[in-house]
């Protein structure tokens, strides 16, 4: 009996453990794995993607110039050359890493903009717009309604205490109050910086840090509304 058996986090990621000598691991165990595991075994890359920016690929051959022959999860069989105009090397990629969709991208295995454009993008198919990048927040735009901003989130965010809550854009705002009142000599001045390309979301987002500074500080003015 080898001891090993699958787990879930909380966030629905597969991890391993060993019941008789105690290791964990993320990493599929060989005792557990089945044919399908076999055969995402070896090297992957990150194939650059015209639609996708990249997309994960397996080294079927590796050549001395850096020149690769690729096989796509979809099967397809690519071929990667490098050349004067194309002197880039792709990207390594830990296959197991794909099913570690992370709150915060500094705990990624490896930080690289293959794996942050996954991330990021498998996180917004499950309508968790929001990701942190250390204390930066990153907002991709779901041009839909996910009640993400009533007063019980609100509420939820200001009596947080130790508790740790998902990414969200009151967090950094509840952050920047408390820092303003409860500063080291005092009340201290916060900015928070909101930027992004047309369409993004910065109008929205400026609305509910404005919002939230508001209702926890107790405005019945609606001064947010008469500032946008």
């Amino acid at each position: 009996m080898s001891g090993w058996a699958a787990y879930k986090t909380p966030e629905g990621v597969d991890y391993y453990h060993n019941s008789i000598t105690g290791e964990t691991s993320w990493e599929k165990p060989a005792e557990l794995r089945t044919a399908d595991d076999y055969e995402d075994a070896g090297d992957w890359v990150w194939y650059p993607d015209e639609d996708a920016a990249y997309v994960p690929a397996k080294v079927l051959q590796a050549y001395s110039d850096g020149s690769m022959s690729l096989q796509l999860e979809n099967g397809t069989k690519v071929e990667y050359r490098k050349s004067k105009k194309n002197k880039k090397d792709l990207v390594p990629l830990k296959k197991s890493s794909l099913q570690r969709l992370m709150d915060d991208l500094v705990q990624m295995d490896s930080i690289d903009e293959g794996m942050i454009i996954h991330n990021l993008r498998e996180r917004f198919y499950k309508d968790k717009i929001y990701t942190n990048v250390g204390t930066i927040l990153i907002s991709v735009n779901p041009f839909k309604g996910l009640g993400l901003y009533t007063p019980t989130v609100i509420d939820r965010y200001y009596h947080k205490g130790i508790s740790t809550l998902p990414p969200h854009v009151f967090q950094i705002a509840d952050e920047a109050y408390r820092k303003m009142m409860e500063g080291i000599r005092g009340q201290t001045d916060q900015s928070v910086l909101i930027s992004g390309e047309s369409g993004a979301g910065k109008t929205e987002a400026t609305k509910q840090v404005l919002s939230y500074l508001a209702e926890t500080a107790g405005s019945v003015s609606g001064v947010e509304q008469m500032i946008l």
